[in-house]
C-alpha cells in the first residue's frame, strides 16, 4: 500500500510505502525470493536527500541486542530489500536502512513496556556493495542448492512442515509435495 505526499519529518515531501510486497527473480532458480519490505519512504527532498530509505522494525526485550551501523550494510534481509529496491529504481546509487527497534516487555499481558521506547540505527548501502554482496554470496549459494526442480528437494534438503501456516501461510503450499 501507499500514501501519496506522505513522508516523515525531516524526510521532505515523496512516497512512503508500508508492507510493500515483492519478487525477486534469482539466475538459476525457477522461483524468485518473495518478501514485502516494512517501509519504503523515497523522498523528493529533506535533509536525506533523495536516497530512499527502506525501514525494517524490529521487537526486542533488550537493546543489547540492537546491530550496530556496520551490521546493517551486511544484513542479508537489508541488502536483499537493496537490491529489490536498486531493481525498482535504476538511477538510484544508494539506499539508506534502518533498524527500528521497538522495546518490548514480557512481563505486561500485552508486552507493551508502560513507558514505550524505541531506537533506531542506520547505514548507508550502496548499489556496488549490495552488487557485490549479489555476486558473491547469493548467486553462489544458489548454485550450490538443488532446487532447480522441486522434486529434486527430497534428496538434499529433509522435508519441515512445522510453519507451513506460520505468518499467513507459505506461498508454496499449493504445490509443494511435503
Amino acid at each position: 500500500s501507499w500514501l501519496p505526499e506522505g513522508g516523515s519529518a525531516g524526510f521532505g515531501a515523496g512516497y512512503v510505502y508500508a508492507e510493500l510486497p515483492f519478487e525477486l527473480s534469482v539466475p538459476g532458480l525457477d522461483r524468485p525470493f518473495i518478501g514485502a519490505i516494512d517501509l519504503l519512504e523515497i523522498a523528493n527532498k529533506g535533509r536525506y536527500g533523495t536516497h530512499p530509505r527502506i525501514s525494517d522494525y524490529k521487537t526486542t526485550r533488550d537493546f543489547k541486542w540492537a546491530k550496530t551501523a556496520d551490521d546493517l550494510k551486511n544484513d542479508t534481509q537489508l541488502l536483499l530489500y537493496s537490491r529489490v529496491v536498486f531493481d525498482w529504481l535504476p538511477n538510484v546509487d544508494e539506499v539508506l536502512v534502518r533498524h527500528v527497534y521497538i522495546l518490548t516487555d514480557p512481563s505486561r499481558p500485552d508486552g507493551v513496556p508502560a513507558h514505550p521506547q524505541s531506537m533506531t540505527i542506520g547505514a548507508g548501502v550502496t548499489r556496488e556493495h549490495a552488487d557485490a554482496w549479489w555476486a558473491n554470496a547469493v548467486l553462489p549459494a544458489v548454485r550450490d542448492m538443488c532446487l532447480d526442480e522441486l522434486e529434486s528437494m527430497d534428496s538434499c534438503l529433509p522435508g519441515n512442515t512445522a510453519a507451513c501456516r506460520d505468518y499467513g501461510g507459505c506461498p508454496h503450499l499449493s504445490y509443494c509435495p511435503l
